[in-house]
């Protein structure tokens, strides 16, 4: 399996997927394809950013029954040598790595895995191929947009997974979930809500650290230590999240803490004061509307989106 693009997220999926594979098998229920990646090449770059990574991989690396490699100005050699590609660059440098016929002919009948954000399956296919469609083609690039979370490196990642327009063959299809199932979990949904679903799986754990550090500055100030603080509230929020993920409404979590003329009661009306409800849903659609503009901007290709 190849990496391009080893920055902070690629590299995070790197090392959740090489945690995934340690050198003493245990069984698991989970089904697994066939054939597992036995070989990482993570690329870079620049020439300091290998160092980077290295160290940045050598925990996991260290620990798993996969070789790890890390290549400078060796992409076409790297996609050559592998069958599953996770595409993890910026999306304007997409066009740059994909656009021209030898890498072309290095992803054919290969898995492209895409997190590029806001670039669809189908803009990457233009790319690739300059046209949507590829029936002339005997054996095509499968491609899939995805996107994960930084979570991915302790394998607690909330991703999303675009539906094919085309569907995968169902060896591909099984692959492409074992890869995201092994870093958190994985929700499947249509292409159209892949903007605002990517939003809300990938930007809110920046959305709710920013909660957790106004809970944990309010503690501080009264008298409480950071160190505690940080740590009591970052588990009352892990709490309240798997409450929902057990079944229960975010509003029955609240309600269940919640007693009329109460303390809880009384810091809510705060937050209701400040619309906070209101904050974050267009914090969901001023993000969502970025995730459009940075398709259209990537790579300078006009309509590419």
């Amino acid at each position: 399996m190849t990496v391009l693009g080893s920055g902070n997220l690629g590299t995070a999926i790197l090392n959740g997927l090489l945690s995934s594979l340690p050198k003493d098998h245990f069984p698991t229920q989970t089904p697994t394809p066939a054939h597992l990646p036995s070989h990482f090449i993570a690329c870079v770059h620049s020439p300091a950013s290998v160092s980077r990574v290295e160290a940045s991989l050598a925990n996991e690396a260290r620990l798993s029954s996969a070789a790890t490699t890390v290549w400078h100005g060796r992409n076409l050699e790297a996609v050559r040598r592998a069958s599953i590609i996770l595409l993890a660059c910026q999306p304007r440098q997409a066009a740059s790595i994909l656009a021209d016929a030898p890498m072309r002919a290095a992803l054919a009948g290969k898995l492209l895995l895409s997190i590029c954000v806001g670039v669809s399956a189908a803009a990457l296919r233009r790319l690739i191929y300059g046209s949507e469609v590829t029936d002339d083609d005997d054996n095509p690039c499968h491609i899939v947009h995805v996107m994960p979370n930084t979570a991915s490196g302790i394998r607690q990642s909330s991703t999303i997974i675009s539906t094919a327009e085309v569907p995968l063959p169902a060896e591909l299809d099984a692959l492409a979930t074992w890869v995201f199932e092994s870093i958190g979990a994985v929700t499947k949904v249509p292409v159209e809500f892949m903007n605002a679903a990517s939003v809300a799986a990938a930007s809110t754990p920046a959305f709710f650290a920013l909660a957790l550090d106004g809970v944990v500055r309010g503690a501080v100030e009264e008298g409480v230590r950071e160190e505690d603080a940080v740590r009591m509230a970052a588990q009352a929020m892990k709490g309240a999240a798997e409450l929902v993920l057990r079944g229960q409404s975010p509003r029955e979590v609240m309600e269940r803490v919640m007693t009329p003329k109460g303390c809880t009661v009384r810091g809510v009306n705060v937050l209701d004061a400040g619309r906070v409800r209101e904050t974050y849903t267009d914090a969901i659609r001023q993000a969502t509307a970025r995730v459009v503009e940075l398709g259209k901007e990537s790579a300078g290709v006009v309509g590419m989106y």
